[in-house]
């Protein structure tokens, strides 16, 4: 019997090769979508309580093969507390993508997207370092083949720029977990969770700044993942030239790996630097979500504008988790309760509606032959109501609206940052408030307004539509009213 994490690795891959092979563009839609539910409903059995044996490690579903065992590097996989949530967000998102994709559109597409699904599973399921960094580059040539659009030069050059961007951050990363590795004897993260790496590597090496500069590495190419200021190099172009249901996956769940990477790969392992540095990265991230709201206001282009929304929000989420590390000895478990609820919280249901955000950019691109920039459109409330609807309940929740899904994150998150530091807290309010500027202003000028120019045909949502705007709508409420749905998610045997 084929283990449960294999099939839903396998499932998104071997639908991609199905997608890819049949010429047929109906056949392949229909294998790409069956392919998709399959997959999501084979991760809905991570909502059931985990089962009650679980392995020496505390992980549930657990794969174990050895690859190098002369070095530590094996092929493990499992489920715990902390990549639980991952494992569903991305069979739920690269479902609403292959949704959103208009059925004319090329197999390709379909099969990238899947191909995409089936890497990162792996590596948010990944408990070595080895199986983590395969899944990783593994990752990489689907994401340059969505990103890079037939005929447009531009594109290619922003594919070309995301990829070496990324696989310069694997180097780094792959550097310093080397470093870690062959100093322990292992790759496995829950047993490097319990090494004390520091003084590991100090004997090994006698530098006494090697875990330092090893710390910097893993964590300089986990934030060109995410995202974060001052390493977004290559989102501006790679947003604005993708095509629009290549950044829902994007920016709904590959951005977290580099936040679940923090959680894996540092956190646990480097908690010593993690603490001696917090102070600088927590005023770091406050700066990445102010700057980045600012921006976000100054662009016309909506892409490039909902990118710099999303970098805003994950910087909160960085916030978060580096506040966790500012907490002094003997502070009450609920303050880090508050911090590791909301980074988590938030990062899942951003995942959710910046992916809602995307896919309604992609149904106004289509009908106006590819237009993007916030001049472009005005007075869509009166010309179809339902998908301006959709647009407002997406754009709310991003705001961080009471009811929608963004805001018990956040406020869980900024309440856990304020007892750590009500300094940073507040000044990163003011990136609330741009942002809450720039998405009032994007209703204002794109749903309301006069009419814009030969819009005067727009039409309303279509029948295919609905089949992603309705769960995502209903995710955005229901996430908003009950988030104990998710939060009893992170409760671990």
């Amino acid at each position: 019997m084929i283990p449960f994490l294999f099939s839903l690795i396998l499932v998104p891959f071997l639908s991609a090769l199905g997608t890819a092979t049949v010429r047929n563009i109906t056949l392949a839609r229909t294998i790409s979508l069956v392919g998709g539910f399959t997959t999501l409903a084979l991760a809905l059995r991570l909502c059931a309580p985990p089962p009650a044996c679980l392995d020496t490690r505390g992980l549930a579903y657990s794969v174990f093969l050895p690859w190098l065992p002369q070095i530590g590097i094996e092929f493990s996989l499992g489920i715990d507390s902390l990549n639980r949530l991952f494992a569903l967000l991305s069979p739920f998102v690269t479902l609403l993508a292959l949704l959103a994709l208009n059925p004319s559109s090329s197999r390709w597409l379909a099969a990238n997207l899947l191909w995409l699904e089936s890497a990162l599973l792996g590596n948010f399921c990944a408990q070595n370092f080895g199986t983590w960094f395969l899944f990783y580059e593994l990752s990489l040539a689907p994401a340059f083949f969505l990103i890079r659009s037939p005929g447009d030069p531009n594109a290619s050059r922003a594919a070309l720029r995301f990829f070496l961007y990324t696989q310069a951050g694997g180097i780094a990363i792959l550097a310093g977990y080397l470093a870690i590795g062959l100093s322990c004897g292992t790759f496995s993260f829950p047993e490097l969770a319990h090494t004390q790496i520091s003084e590991t590597l100090n004997q090994k090496f006698a530098i006494p700044w090697l875990s330092n500069l090893i710390f910097w590495l893993v964590l300089g190419g986990l934030m060109i993942k995410i995202p974060a200021i001052p390493l977004h190099g290559w989102l501006p172009e790679t947003y604005s030239r993708a095509p629009a249901v290549a950044i829902m996956i994007l920016t709904g769940v590959m951005s977290k790996m580099g936040l679940y990477g923090i959680l894996r790969l540092l956190s646990p392992v480097f908690p010593r630097e993690l603490s001696q540095w917090a102070g600088i990265l927590l005023w770091l991230a406050v700066a990445g979500a102010v700057f980045a709201a600012f921006v976000a206001i100054t662009q016309s282009d909506l892409r490039r504008a909902f990118g710099y929304l999303s970098i805003n929000h994950l910087a909160y989420c960085l916030m978060g988790i580096f506040s966790f590390h500012l907490l002094p000895p003997g502070t009450s478990d609920k303050t880090a309760d508050l911090l590791y609820s909301g980074v988590l919280l938030l990062a899942f249901n951003h995942g959710i509606s910046a992916a809602t955000l995307f896919a309604i950019l992609n149904a106004l691109e289509e009908r106006t032959a590819g237009k993007h920039s916030i001049t472009d459109f005005g007075g869509l409330r009166s010309l179809a109501p339902v998908l301006s609807g959709l647009g407002f309940i997406s754009i709310f929740a991003s705001l961080g609206l009471p009811g929608l899904n963004g805001f018990p994150g956040e406020f869980l998150l900024f309440v856990g940052v304020f007892h750590v530091s009500w300094p940073a807290a507040t000044l990163a309010s003011l990136a609330l408030l741009l942002g809450a500027f720039f998405l009032l202003n994007v209703i204002q000028r794109v749903f309301w307004g006069p009419i814009g120019k030969n819009l005067q045909n727009f039409p309303e949502i279509r029948p295919h539509e609905l089949l992603w705007a309705v769960p995502a709508a209903a995710a955005i409420v229901v996430l908003g009213i009950w988030p104990q749905a998710i939060l009893n998610l992170l409760r671990w045997p």
